[in-house]
């Protein structure tokens, strides 16, 4: 089961952990305090540490074939030198979904735009609200889904950002979205599940319509490559690689992004967390609007964050105050967009009622 996640937890799991669905609150279980061993001095960390090396060596070992072939969806790492070459013949020979059919690898580099450079200390963050009931009036017209009609109007907004700054590419632009992969048993408990996709944006599109249906496509073949990536792919690579060492990877290629010397992994984060359809409160105050703040870093200057709520879609654009200094324009481009993408899908929702 996939949902949109905001730090490995769904956008419900977090609205029910946070809010109530009734004014008046509820009661709250008491839990004991948990039982705290003393602190572990220097060589008490030492001696867990060597006891544990066999166990690690052995799941390095064992991760070894689940991991290399889906190393190019790993952001941090998927433009490491050899990490595709590796990774893709290694998926030639085995990821194919459940009918068969041999899935494609994510593929093209991210090209550089304005945004994609090293970031400073400071932030603009803008805010943004649409209709949901005009977005599912669009998907259902075009048979799409909410998350493709936000994901291809951000795509809009970037791309109309991108052409006001004479800063196109002819390439499309590469969105890592996140998402969740709790499963039903492990909703309501702790830690992460968190993977990622890749997915090409239409921004070399112009027209709405087509933007969509490229934007529904797209999600779908990645969605259907994800369903074949193991869910615990993160934990499989850090069995292959030390955590030390996928650190020190992770924020090298981030470094080398940023300065040039490598394409970014991806250009911009898409993160859609659906929310609660009706009222929820805290304290006995209704939430009104939930206006999410999210993180950017080193060769990724943007991020975009929409949640759900009701009958509304929020959105929150965070980005480098030097790289984007005017990002209200993207929020101003979104209404744009939706507006002209609900004229263009009128006509087929007409035809549909006659």
């Amino acid at each position: 089961m996939h949902h949109a996640l905001v730090d490995g937890v769904s956008g419900s799991e977090i609205l029910g952990m946070l809010f109530d669905t009734d004014p008046d609150g509820r009661k709250l279980p008491q839990t004991p305090p948990p039982n705290v061993d003393r602190t572990p001095g220097d060589w008490s960390l030492l001696a867990r540490g060597l006891a544990g090396t066999p166990r690690q060596l052995t799941r390095a070992v064992t991760a070894i074939p689940r991991t290399v072939e889906h190393l190019d969806t790993l952001p941090t790492l998927r433009n490491i030198p050899g990490v595709g070459l590796a990774s893709g013949a290694a998926h030639k020979l085995k990821t194919r979904n459940q009918d068969g059919r041999l899935l494609q690898a994510p593929s093209g580099r991210a090209p550089r735009t304005r945004f994609n450079a090293t970031i400073s200390p400071h932030r603009r963050i803008a805010f943004g609200t649409l209709s949901l009931a005009e977005i599912k009036a669009i998907k259902n017209a075009c048979g799409a889904t909410v998350n493709d009609v936000i994901v291809a109007l951000s795509t809009a907004a970037i791309r109309e950002w991108l052409i006001a700054h004479d800063d196109l590419p002819d390439e499309p632009l590469l969105a890592m979205i996140p998402i969740s992969v709790r499963t039903e048993a492990q909703i309501g408990t702790f830690g992460n599940r968190v993977a990622v996709m890749i997915v090409p944006l239409a921004t070399n599109e112009h027209d709405p319509l087509r933007r969509l249906q490229i934007t529904h496509e797209r999600l779908r073949a990645a969605n259907e490559r994800h369903q074949a990536v193991p869910a615990d792919i993160l934990a499989s690579a850090n069995h292959l690689i030390p955590p030390s060492l996928f650190a020190r990877a992770s924020a090298l290629t981030a470094s080398f992004a940023a300065s040039g010397r490598l394409s970014p992994p991806y250009n911009v984060i898409i993160s859609n967390v659906p929310g609660s359809p009706v009222p929820v409160y805290a304290a006995g105050a209704q939430q009104i609007a939930s206006y999410p703040v999210s993180v950017i870093h080193d060769g990724v200057g943007l991020n975009i964050t929409v949640f759900s709520y009701q009958d509304r879609v929020d959105f929150g654009l965070v980005a480098d105050r030097e790289l984007i200094p005017d990002l209200d324009r993207m929020t101003e481009s979104l209404a744009e967009a939706l507006a002209g993408l609900s004229d263009a899908v009128r006509p087929l929702a007409a035809g549909a009622r006659s």
